[in-house]
């Protein structure tokens, strides 16, 4: 997960740096496992409590990772170089799994398919 970069704290600094008012965190992982459940909502917290950002919103899938109430920061604090204007509120919310969606299915199978005629020339 956090093996190849950018990490998911890099890619928060690098959106606060941008300017973002607003980050969501997209995890890519068909189910709600332990790193949907956990991890990848405690790395996004820690993260965001560097910039002082306070979670919105958090699905289901992903809820219990945390207590749920993200950083709790005011929303001022170190932007990576952008300054905030006072008043303004960095937030983030972590996306649910991607789930079973044929479209998926699609992409896997044509995968497969490529694979397999690799093997067969």
């Amino acid at each position: 997960m956090e093996l190849a970069p950018p990490t998911i704290d890099d890619a928060f600094a690098r959106c606060v740096r941008r300017g973002a008012r607003h980050i969501v965190v997209a995890p890519y992982f068909f189910f709600a496992g332990r790193h949907v459940s956990e991890d990848v909502p405690g790395l996004a917290a820690a993260a965001a409590a560097r910039h002082g950002a306070c979670l919105i919103a958090a699905p289901a899938a992903a809820a219990g990772g945390g207590d749920g109430k993200g950083s709790g920061g005011d929303g001022g604090g170190g932007g990576g170089g952008v300054e905030r204007r006072s008043g303004d509120v960095l937030t983030y919310s972590v996306a649910p799994p991607l789930g079973l969606d044929p479209v998926l299915a699609d992409v896997v199978h044509a995968r497969v398919l490529r694979s397999l005629e690799e093997v067969g020339k």
